[in-house]
């Protein structure tokens, strides 16, 4: 379980300071504290905050004024519990054991117990709400205070220059990149990022907003350095500046899941971190994110200070376009655009590629999806089965209606009975209600049922019924209910062998097979190769918020020449995890990682068909057991045929236990 020290200025809790396992952490006038109090009446080393046996204990060690616990001075070692409220000269914390709600302003109890506010915590203190830069505050006198980064003149210079640059700025884009740019020098983070606030209106500090949703982002600059990639800030953060509109340190976080986790694929690796509201008027315009993965460089409370000034300034050039109606309208733009990047995501059936097998995929569906007709979808895993049939469902008069996939190869031949006919309350042990089947569900619109193949003969007859009189019985029911929907099937199963076999209904499958469309594998459309990576590319950087510039010449040799047995569902896996993993600014070969995903390719015998792996035991026997029937059981020609003699195919009929049942209608002649 998480725990954190919540450290105090005045009415508002700041700085948050995770506790690590194993760590102790010390407090006290010495810069080399951990968490630093400037004043005579704390002592050099004034106490500690160690973990024992599972619990974070309280320690005074012999300071001269004592150490506060819920207004109480300690005597002895004393285990910490969540709320409780420590003081140390004017030092004010809090440890907790989640930051859900330790933003709010303190109670009169606990103003009572913390005997107020002195004003005199600044340099601990790492949420501000003004910079302090320009003498507002006792960070303008930071280089006194044990910070590792004064407040000079070449930053007051720094910042008149900015702010004379933004004058002459007519984007968004380039105030922030020159904003940014200042901030990464200034404060030798590793990485960062500027965004707007999609939500473009004001925040104010209520419970409503606090519960409401969280707000959308969208990207204006970031930078890196070392060769490291940016990633976004999380959820938790965005939502607090937002509705807070105040700057923000965290120290120690290293693998902190509320601090650093993210609702995309990859997690920020960041030791100290700094977040900054862009506001003007009271408004929260946008924030700056930088953070630094070095332990031997945290980012520290001057840090905050400036990104805080410089976030102030980026505001004023921000009023100054929008005057202009500049950021309006790129505003507009770039909210249209991540709507209709949202739509095409959400969208799964969008088939990307312009080879000439996906352009006969394409006019079927075309011409199939306004028609009432079954569709059977035919291809190997991971081509976008699903994708066509919802294409099919969206290009047809059916789709405002629902759209349901149910997989016949993932349930038990019960579960899928009752997941696609539902059942009535009681019908069998479990049935504690009424169940609504899919077909029932989807009525109006259009049903997939993948795997189609893998259904029992039972569940084939009844719903070869469905196809046939358009109605369903619901388990423990006789009474028949219309439902108007249309199926679309899909397999990778070679459904005519199975037919053959037995094992599939011959009047079901043509029903099925009103209109088959076969969705060519990756290798036989490898034209859209690289139209697909680089549009898995585009979709995963903007998720992950990174800005890459493409495919090196290594990795574009490397997706033409792979067999991508996986087709595009392995494809699109590859390109996500090259987003999250690429180091650079360009996707190279070895972040594609294709060795350690390398498969054979499908092996053709001289007759053309796929090889099979055998022993030499099995290919013995399924050649004796072949030349047995083509001779009709006559074991003499047989023996002749293979060029043993009799005594020694009756060995191996004996070893292979093959008996005349195994060559049925057959009769041995000799």
């Amino acid at each position: 379980m998480n725990s954190y020290l919540v450290i105090r200025q005045g009415r508002r809790w700041n700085d948050i300071f995770r506790l690590t396992s194993g760590q102790a952490i010390t407090i006290g006038r010495a810069s080399s504290n951990a968490i630093v109090i400037p004043e005579e009446k704390c002592s050099r080393v004034h106490a500690e905050i160690v973990e024992v046996e599972g619990e974070w204990v309280l320690r005074d060690l012999q300071s001269r004024n004592g150490t506060l616990l819920n207004g109480l001075l300690i005597e002895q070692a004393t285990v910490l519990s969540g709320g409780d409220l420590i003081q140390i000269a004017s030092g004010q914390m809090e440890f907790v054991e989640s930051l859900a709600g330790v933003f709010e302003p303190p109670s009169e109890s606990a103003k009572g117990v913390l005997g107020g506010s002195t004003g005199q915590t600044e340099s601990i203190i790492a949420r501000r709400d003004q910079s302090g830069i320009l003498g507002d505050g006792p960070f303008g006198h930071l280089g006194s205070t044990g910070s590792s980064l004064p407040i000079d003149g070449a930053i007051f210079r720094a910042l008149f220059q900015l702010a004379f640059d933004l004058s002459s700025v007519h984007t968004a884009e380039e105030a922030s990149e020159a904003a940014l740019k200042l901030l990464i020098a200034q404060s030798g983070a590793d990485c960062g990022g500027v965004f707007l606030l999609a939500t473009g209106r004001e925040l104010e500090i209520t419970e409503a907003n606090r519960e409401s949703k969280q707000p959308d982002l969208i990207l204006l600059a970031t930078q890196q350095q070392g060769g490291k990639g940016y990633r976004r800030p999380s959820d938790f953060l965005v939502k607090t500046i937002a509705v807070e509109a105040e700057g923000l340190l965290a120290r120690n976080i290293t693998g902190d899941q509320e601090l650093l986790s993210q609702s995309t694929s990859a997690a920020l690796q960041a030791s100290s971190l700094v977040v900054a509201p862009i506001r003007h008027d009271g408004r929260v315009l946008g924030l700056l994110h930088v953070y630094s993965s070095r332990s031997d460089h945290e980012l520290t409370q001057a840090h905050l200070q400036i990104a805080i000034a410089i976030g102030d300034t980026l505001a004023l050039a921000f009023q100054k376009i929008a005057s202009k109606q500049i950021l309006e309208d790129s505003l507009e733009n770039a909210k249209r655009k991540a709507q209709q990047l949202q739509e095409q995501l959400s969208q799964q059936s969008l088939l990307v590629g312009e080879s000439q097998p996906l352009k006969k995929v394409k006019d079927i569906i075309a011409r199939a999806a306004p028609t009432n007709a079954t569709i059977l979808i035919r291809g190997e895993s991971g081509v976008g089965k699903e994708l066509v049939a919802q294409l099919v469902h969206e290009m047809s008069p059916r789709k405002d209606g629902p759209f349901l996939c149910v997989n016949c190869a993932a349930l038990s031949p019960t579960l899928l009975e009752s997941e696609l006919f539902g059942h009535e309350k009681g019908a069998f042990t479990g049935a504690i209600e009424r169940k609504i089947g899919r077909f029932e569900a989807a009525s109006g619109g259009t049903l997939m049922l993948d795997e189609v193949g893998e259904m029992s003969p039972e569940i084939q007859t009844k719903f070869l019924r469905v196809l046939e009189t358009r109605t369903i019985e619901r388990i423990g029911s006789h009474k028949p209910i219309s439902v108007d929907v249309r199926i679309v099937s899909a397999t990778n199963r070679d459904l005519e062998e199975a037919v053959q076999d037995g094992q599939f209904r011959a009047d079901l499958y043509f029903r099925l097979k009103v209109i088959q469309l076969t969705v060519p594998p990756l290798r036989e459309r490898s034209e859209d190769i690289v139209i697909l990576a680089q549009h898995f590319l585009r979709r995963y950087s903007r998720e992950i918020g990174r800005r890459l510039e493409g495919f090196s010449k290594d990795a574009l040799d490397a997706l033409t020449k792979y067999s991508w047995p996986g087709n595009v569902r392995e494809l699109k896996n590859v390109i996500e995890r090259a987003v999250v993993l690429c180091g650079g600014a360009w996707i190279t070969a070895d972040d594609l990682a294709l060795d350690g995903l390398r498969m054979k390719r499908e092996v053709l015998q001289a007759d053309g068909t796929p090889y099979q792996p055998i022993s030499l035991d099995d290919l013995e026997r399924e050649h004796i057991l072949a030349t047995l029937r083509h001779t009709r059981g006559n074991k003499s020609r047989t023996a002749s045929i293979l060029g043993v003699e009799r005594s020694t195919l009756d060995r191996k009929l004996q070893k292979f236990a093959l008996a005349p049942e195994h060559w049925k209608d057959t009769t041995d002649s000799n």
